[in-house]
């Protein structure tokens, strides 16, 4: 029985040291997300405080952007896995190529994501307005939405070229700079959300617009700072040296990451997608459903940033060892970092239950909205621990470059099971639209299990950069 429990306790617990390492990677990502899950939380109540069709026609158009964000993530995630192996390696040449690579995808991903939101606005967003039955809401709702998406769009390309370099950093394992960046610009963010929404020192009543507006300007403040820290700082991060005196990439290099990388761009697009699917299922039973899946969901951020940030440090931790050739370590590292990830989100998970009844409240709207965002609230908290589990699954596959196992295991789980779940019980039976967020939340289940296995098949684990 004690041979037993030391087994357990030595695959799934480590040591003093394994923490100490790990929680120097995590904790400044981890400060990082919740510097910002806060801020969006105060800024998603203070738009809340000019009036409901506001805050859900926002609360649309930032759907839509985080399905931007996604792709920019998935497009710039193939080129990580090869930066944090190159930084394993001791290569600075092939993390300088692959911040090259991130530049150029930048690029071309702005020009992409402006011109569908921009042309696509009005039908974009009207895929969540089904209240047929108040065709007044619908067109206040969609005017609210028009004007902080035509405003928005201008902050993606700073949104891209901030990812670039606070995701080439972490990789390089500095997270500490991003972190400094990131409450610089919440900080920003705040204090002109205040003076542009409300009108504050003489300046006009902006509303959604203003929320737009200072949501840009804190992106280009995070953008100019970072770039400007980390190619002032190239005894620490040479890989910066020469970024720009040209943007030679081998072409051997960029076949072997869109091979890696358009997977994961492919799994982020679709998975996004299908969330965003699966959230306009829910709309069918109302514009209410739309405005208190969005108080649910800017709570669910504030609250996972601890497995969210456990999860970015094992992509860290996973590709350093295996770009070093240390796959023994790797494969003794995953398993404890899956417990650690899944016991942060079960603590978390009991925190966001417990804040249930109290954070609707801070928003001015009508009360049976307040009551389903509680509601479903709860329901979000007590499946938090799969979802750390499952995360924690993704970005281990990931590390060792099996992209395409992860394009299937993330978002071709959500299309075949989440998404046709979501669309019959919506569309073919009058089921609250609390037993449907039940019932698609419990397939988190069974997406982690088979995460398990696929993590102990060892399959995932390979060296792509030697």
């Amino acid at each position: 029985m004690q041979t037993a429990l030391m087994r357990f306790r030595k695959k799934w617990f480590g040591d003093r040291a394994f923490y100490k390492m790990i929680l120097l990677i995590v904790i400044p990502i981890m400060i990082q997300n919740a510097v910002s899950a806060f801020v969006n939380l105060l800024d998603n109540v203070m738009v809340g405080q000019i009036g409901t069709d506001e805050m859900t026609g926002v609360s649309i158009v930032n759907q839509l952007m985080f399905i931007i964000q996604l792709v920019i993530f998935g497009g710039m995630s193939g080129a990580g896995i090869f930066t944090a192996q190159y930084h394993g390696a001791g290569k600075p040449e092939g993390v300088r190529h692959c911040l090259r690579f991130k530049i150029l995808l930048s690029v071309f991903l702005t020009a992409v994501s402006m011109l569908v939101l921009i042309s696509g606005a009005k039908p974009l967003i009207g895929l969540y307005l089904n209240e047929a039955n108040d065709p007044a809401r619908m067109a206040s709702t969609l005017k609210f939405g028009e004007d902080y998406l035509f405003t928005s769009v201008f902050g993606i390309f700073p949104l891209c070229m901030a990812m670039t370099y606070a995701s080439t950093l972490r990789e390089t394992g500095e997270t500490r700079l991003p972190m400094v960046a990131s409450i610089i610009a919440v900080v920003v963010n705040l204090v002109l959300n205040a003076v542009l929404i409300y009108g504050l020192l003489g300046l006009p009543r902006m509303g959604v617009r203003g929320a737009a507006l200072a949501t840009v300007i804190a992106r280009f403040i995070e953008m100019l700072y970072l770039m400007a820290v980390t190619h002032r700082s190239t005894d620490r991060f040479g890989f910066a040296i020469g970024t720009y005196r040209s943007l030679y990439i081998p072409l051997e290099l960029v076949k072997r990451v869109i091979l890696k990388g358009m997977p994961l761009m492919f799994n982020e697009a679709l998975w996004s997608l299908a969330f965003a699917t699966v959230n306009q299922c829910y709309s069918r039973r109302g514009l209410d459903v739309v405005s208190a899946n969005n108080i649910c969901g800017t709570v669910d951020q504030l609250f996972n940033i601890a497995f969210l940030a456990c999860s970015a440090g094992i992509g860290i931790v996973m590709g350093k060892e295996l770009g070093a050739g240390n796959k023994r370590q790797a494969r003794d590292y995953c398993w404890k970092l899956i417990m650690l990830t899944s016991l942060m989100g079960l603590v978390t998970g009991l925190m966001m239950m417990g804040s249930a009844p109290f954070v609707p409240k801070l928003y001015n709207t009508e009360a049976q909205i307040r009551t389903l965002a509680m509601d479903l609230i709860l329901i979000r908290g007590a499946f938090m621990v799969f979802f750390a589990l499952t995360n924690a699954n993704y970005f281990i596959i990931r590390s060792g470059g099996r992209t395409m196992l992860t394009l299937l295991f993330d978002s071709g789980f959500v299309w075949l099971m989440n998404v046709p779940l979501a669309f019959c019980l919506a569309e073919f039976t009058a089921m609250p639209v609390l037993m449907i967020f039940t019932l698609v939340q419990t397939l988190e289940i069974v997406k982690g299990i088979a995460g398990l296995r696929l993590v102990k098949s060892d399959f995932w684990m390979q060296n792509i950069v030697s």
